[in-house]
């Protein structure tokens, strides 16, 4: 039982499909439409990713850490999290916008969907740098000739952007509209922007597009926003960078660009403390080596104007001892110079990246040298934290606090130093002075030359050390190596558009096609009150179907001239079915409906051609006088006679009989009236009619007004051996039956019996190719 419930559940939602099959596939093919044309209008979305390896110390060179000792930062850790910061901060991204060329855009329609171009584009726009641009909004162009064009703006606001100042300016509740004629390569200068527009290449397809200026500032914070960073792998020092866009090769340009900048920018650090030191050699080598110059002119021409023969070894080892004396103060002089420096450059400068170790310059102070080396650690931090901190952040203040300490006790300890030198360099000058007094017994001319070599030679070894330091510096300059490796080139992610997702978009159209196609059937089926398959009627009336009659394709006439086979076949087995309800001969059959349409002339005429064509002598009595159809069905009958003439001319029941075209079949025809009206007390004529009638006819087919509408069908009922509804399918209502059911309780039916018609899922149409073939036999 529950296996034929399952069965018929499932033939009825078949049946309900093929019911609305048409509507599916319009609903279906709708939809997806939609997805499709959804598809080829959304802005494709392309992800950008590149993978960038940050190393964990600063500033490494070719050379390892023992090399030039003092310029290295003595491999200060770098914080991955602050790397992440820097490269994702709004002033690394701004440059990165400002090296490519996006101050504008250029876009043309395709098919209601706006294209941008980019790099290349046929048309350049040169913005005037010196001046204020209207920026944000689309300008039209429309090319006339090669010579001229159309400018257009349509009343767009004002915002405005400066290229040279990066300044932004807008004007509330101001509107800008403008329509003119220009010239290809003429400056045009307006009232809030200004420009010149270049056709580089004059055989172009392209004759409209539009272009938008660019806020410059306004892009690097979409960027910024948009420029995702991540770590690749939490105990790696890996990140991910991903940003989205509309033009992939724009979108890959710019991340380059930003991971370049970012790779580069250690090594800018490292060269500008290089920079900055080869600065303060060259400023120290010239003046050694005017000191230089100066001892070794003196010499030479003291030399030739005295004509002195060497000194004696006595004279020799004192001047020895001056010269060593000489030299340490010059060394003393140097550091003290140094250290002199470095207090200036603290007390001129708030960051202390360019500060320059103690031994890059020969000045051993291991104290000193921890202490410059922990200030530009914490400098370095210091540039990381604030690119997320604000400068009142508790992290900011708390390092704030740590160098400005730091700086103290380096100037402190510089002070001490400073004091210290001096000390020794006036010892070393009275030592000196000492060593003098001893050699003044010696001639004073041998002195004198003692003296200037000995500055000779003080300026000479000076020169050759600062030029050696000099080199050294040069050398670290070109060896530093970036601090960070880019491993992934920016590339597209999977070579297409990851929005909109292609197969993510066909199914969720066709899962909403299935939804939607479900829906709106069901809601039909709910609220539709038609009468849509047999199980319908079966439910609410307990008489049989004798009859299912498919739908009729083509001329509803072909059935009666047996052209249409199937049809015939199936008011064949209505005949059969009507035979089974009553065997003996002769017999009437009645033929109503509730209302009019429902088919119930369409079933007596091919009812009663059926019964003619199996020999059975038949009459067909059309009793509608209310809306007589049969005279279309049969349009080459004499209609001279009517079923109103017996009536109202009493004429004899032969008189009204007329012969149609098909053998064994006649009919009496009505024509339109008012005035008749069928009554009970009609009685005595009706039987006189059908006591004629049945005495020369086998069947009698009656064609009579819808019963639901007017009475005159029970004044027949009596007459009538079988009581036949007509019901159409989608056509008749369920409340209809309920008035089937009110008729049937007024009177007194023999037998009754229903005709199901127009039935389009019925399973006669199966048999339709069946019966086809024989027709051309």
């Amino acid at each position: 039982m529950i296996k034929e419930d399952n069965q018929f559940a499932i033939k009825k939602l078949i049946g309900t499909l093929y019911r609305n099959r048409w509507m599916i596939a319009g609903i279906v093919v709708f939809i997806n439409l939609l997805g499709l044309l959804y598809l080829k209008l959304a802005d494709n979305i392309y992800r950008v990713e590149a993978l960038v390896l940050v190393d964990g110390k600063d500033n490494p060179s070719f050379a390892g850490d023992e090399f030039l000792e003092g310029y290295e930062s003595k491999g200060v850790q770098r914080n991955v999290k602050n790397e992440m910061g820097v490269i994702s901060s709004y002033a690394l991204i701004r440059e990165a916008v400002e090296q490519l060329p996006l101050r504008v855009s250029y876009i043309t329609d395709d098919f209601f969907k706006e294209t941008e171009h980019y790099p290349y584009f046929p048309y350049q726009v040169i913005a005037d740098s010196s001046a204020y641009q209207l920026t944000g909004e689309l300008i039209s162009v429309e090319k006339i000739s090669d010579q001229e064009y159309r400018l257009q703006i349509d009343g767009v606001p004002v915002a405005q952007y400066h290229y040279l100042e990066h300044k932004s300016r807008s004007i509330p509740e101001q509107t800008y509209s403008l329509d003119t004629v220009l010239q290809f390569g003429e400056p045009f200068v307006g009232k809030y922007l200004s420009f010149t527009l270049q056709q580089d290449d004059s055989q172009t397809s392209i004759e409209d597009f539009s272009f938008r200026f660019n806020n410059l500032n306004k892009m690097a914070e979409e960027y910024k926003s948009d420029l995702e960073v991540s770590l690749n792998d939490l105990e790696a020092t890996i990140f991910k960078l991903s940003l989205e866009g509309t033009v992939p090769s724009k979108t890959t340009d710019v991340m380059a660009t930003i991971c370049d900048l970012y790779i580069n920018r250690s090594t800018r650090k490292s060269r500008l403390i290089t920079d900055n030191t080869i600065q303060y050699i060259d400023e120290y080598l010239t003046k050694a080596s005017d000191s230089l110059r100066q001892a070794k002119s003196s010499l030479e021409r003291y030399r030739r104007q005295e004509s002195l023969a060497n000194i004696e070894l006595a004279t020799v080892n004192a001047y020895d001892r001056v010269k060593e004396l000489g030299d340490e103060k010059s060394q003393l002089e140097a550091n003290l110079k140094y250290y002199e420096s470095i207090a200036r450059y603290l007390i001129r400068t708030k960051t202390y990246g360019g500060i320059v170790s103690p031994s890059a310059f020969g000045v051993d102070d291991p104290v000193l040298t921890e202490l410059v080396l922990e200030l530009k650690r914490l400098d370095t931090e210091m540039a990381g934290l604030s690119v997320k901190a604000t400068q009142n952040s508790p992290q900011i203040t708390s390092l704030t606090k740590k160098m400005e300490n730091l700086k103290a006790a380096i100037l402190e300890s510089v002070d001490s130093n400073i004091a210290s030198i001096r000390e020794a360099v006036a010892d070393r000058e009275g030592q000196i002075q000492r060593v003098k007094g001893e050699l003044s017994r010696f001639p004073q001319q041998e002195q004198n030359l003692a003296d200037l070599e000995r500055e000779f030679t003080l300026s000479d070894n000076l020169y050759n050390y600062l030029q050696e330091k000099k080199a050294e510096a040069g050398i670290l300059n070109i060896s530093s190596l970036p601090v960070s490796e880019l491993l992934d080139e920016p590339r597209v992610v999977g070579n297409e558009p990851i929005f909109p997702n292609k197969p993510l978009t066909v199914f969720i159209t066709f899962f909403f096609s299935i939804v939607i196609t479900g829906l709106v059937v069901g809601v039909r089926e709910t609220f539709n009150s038609d009468i849509s398959d047999r199980e319908q009627i079966e439910d609410h009336l307990q008489y049989p179907i004798l009859g299912s009659i498919g739908k009729q394709k083509g001329d509803i006439r072909a059935a009666l001239h047996g052209d249409d086979l199937y049809i015939k076949n199936a008011f064949k087995e209505l005949l059969v079915n009507i035979e089974l309800q009553h065997e003996d001969k002769p017999l009437a059959v009645g033929i109503t409906s509730t209302v009019s349409g429902e088919g119930k002339t369409y079933c007596s005429a091919n009812l009663a051609a059926t019964c003619a064509s199996l020999g059975y002598r038949t009459l067909l009595l059309e009793t509608d006088v209310y809306r007589p159809q049969l005279s279309l069905l049969f349009p080459y009958a004499k209609h001279i006679r009517f079923f109103n003439d017996y009536f109202e001319k009493n004429l004899p029941a032969r008189e009204i009989i007329q012969p149609s075209e098909l053998e064994n079949l006649d009919i009496i025809f009505s024509k339109p009236s008012k005035d008749i009206h069928m009554k009970g007390s009609d009685k005595e004529v009706f039987a006189e009619l059908f006591i004629y009638l049945k005495k020369h006819y086998d069947i009698i087919i009656v064609d009579t007004s819808p019963a639901g509408l007017v009475t005159d069908y029970f004044a027949l009922t009596r007459f009538l051996d079988v009581n036949l509804f007509v019901l159409r399918q989608n056509y008749t209502k369920l409340s209809h039956i309920g008035e089937i059911k009110r008729v049937l309780s007024k009177a007194e039916f023999s037998k009754v019996g229903l005709v199901f018609n127009n039935v389009k899922s019925h399973p006669v149409e199966r048999y339709q190719n069946y019966y086809k073939p024989y027709q051309y036999r």
